[in-house]
């Protein structure tokens, strides 16, 4: 009988998409206000049954928390541009008590869930707040599939270390209008230990955390 390989996990972090891309301008936006260092989208990869590599994602084009094949941000679809970057993967996430399995497991019980950018309105900037009319008024955020997957005490770690790092921007790490943790893809990337987007331009390139809370 086949084995199962062993399941690998990694945080993703994306960098806005390219030029001429439709929603270019809002990433860039969501950006400048939660901490500048160029990144504006995140999700999980997890594992499939059969062992396969997949992304798990929450965002409003499919209005809800989905898998994606890691291909999306290689290979342009449905007419959309080419995009010229990949996906930044932080891996090894057992180095600060993270296991792949119940890693995993949480994020894969989100899937389903709604997406809705409504508990972020205070810090989101005007550009996004157009597409608020649209969405539901409860839901999940892109890094939402990540601190609500992460154990609660690293989560919170991350939450006081961001608020105490960047207290002239409350767009990186706050309380969501629902009372549970805010956290941006620039906050994630940053208490991980990463440098600004900008640095970083290799398709698929993989970096190990090193957490800084």
């Amino acid at each position: 009988m086949a084995t199962i390989p062993e399941c690998d996990c990694a945080i993703l972090l994306f960098r806005p998409p390219p030029e001429g891309h439709p929603s270019r301008e809002v990433a860039l936006d969501i950006d400048r206000v939660s901490g500048g260092d160029g990144y504006a989208h995140a999700a999980v990869e997890c594992c499939r049954a059969d062992g396969s590599p997949v992304a798990i994602e929450a965002d409003l084009s499919a209005g809800n928390v989905h898998y994606s094949e890691l291909t999306k941000w290689t290979k342009p679809a449905n007419g959309d541009p080419p995009r010229p970057f990949g996906r930044l993967a932080i891996r090894h996430l057992h180095r600060f008590g993270v296991m792949c399995p119940s890693f995993c497991k949480q994020v894969k019980d989100l899937l389903g869930l709604p997406y809705s950018a409504w508990r972020a309105c205070p810090v989101l900037p005007p550009s996004a707040k157009v597409w608020l009319k649209d969405m539901p008024k409860e839901g999940l955020l892109c890094t939402d599939v990540i601190t609500r997957s992460l154990p609660p005490d690293l989560v919170k770690r991350m939450l006081v270390f961001l608020q105490n790092t960047y207290r002239d921007e409350p767009g990186v790490a706050c309380f969501g209008t629902d009372g549970k943790i805010l956290l941006s893809p620039n906050g994630i990337a940053f208490a991980l230990g990463l440098a600004p987007a900008i640095d970083v331009n290799e398709p698929a390139h993989e970096l190990s955390p090193n957490l800084l809370c």
